[in-house]
């Protein structure tokens, strides 16, 4: 089932090869097109170069947006990149964590605006499991 608005792209764990990368990019407008990564689930703490592995992928415009703090999660400056984004990438690891860090705040709304805007929401693993409704 599709969302009404905007397109999901829900990828399997392991290795993301070329032809998924591209239909990402296809789907958001360009390599260019504003991606928020969000490493949420993961594990340990992200790495300042967390995104690295997408911009080696050919994205450009690349922000990563973390926290396990639910507070942070409804400030405005926290959202603010979201505002633009063409894209939402879920990492993965736990969605349970996604969940924790997100549900009811001002972020998941922004998630969910991404959407309604006709961008694209993707992920693999964690990240994938957490796009049910």
């Amino acid at each position: 089932v599709e969302p009404s608005q905007g397109k999901l792209l829900i990828i399997g764990g392991g290795s993301i090869g070329p032809a998924i990368w591209k239909e990402l990019a296809r789907l958001a407008g360009g390599f260019d097109a504003p991606l928020v990564y969000v490493p949420t689930a993961s594990e340990n703490e992200p790495k300042r170069d967390a995104a690295e592995f997408l911009r080696k992928a050919g994205f450009t415009h690349v922000t990563t947006l973390h926290t396990r703090d639910p507070k942070q999660a409804n400030e405005e400056s926290f959202v603010a990149p979201l505002k633009s984004a063409r894209v939402v990438f879920f990492g993965g690891g736990r969605q349970w964590r996604i969940v924790d860090s997100y549900a009811g705040t001002a972020t998941e709304k922004a998630f969910l605006d991404v959407l309604k805007r006709g961008g694209v929401v993707a992920g693999t693993s964690a990240g994938a499991s957490v796009m049910s409704t």
